[in-house]
């Protein structure tokens, strides 16, 4: 997601969460990667949310393992194989 914004001229922030930031210049990608923003930055915010609690567990009351469950884990790696297809897409479009 980060790449995307670097590729319209956007410096992301120094955070793993850019929803706010890719909302915030909508306008600059075309429509099509527009349609699916929504989507993106509410998988941005899941992502980090559960990277945290995966490596941090909850403050030494849980291991992470019984924070991330498979489910869990499971919905990030499909919301992460999304980005990634769009994302690529958009930077694949820019470039011709």
């Amino acid at each position: 997601m980060k790449a995307v914004l670097k590729a319209v001229g956007i410096e992301y922030p120094k955070a793993h969460d850019v929803s706010d930031v890719l909302s915030s210049v909508e306008q600059r990608f075309p429509k099509w990667f527009q349609m699916e923003l929504l989507h993106l930055s509410e998988s941005s915010k899941i992502l980090v949310k559960k990277r945290e609690a995966s490596f941090y567990g909850g403050e030494e009351a849980f291991l992470p393992d019984e924070v991330i469950g498979e489910d869990d884990a499971k919905d990030a790696v499909e919301r992460a194989e999304k980005a990634l297809t769009l994302c690529r897409k958009l930077v694949e479009d820019l470039k011709d």
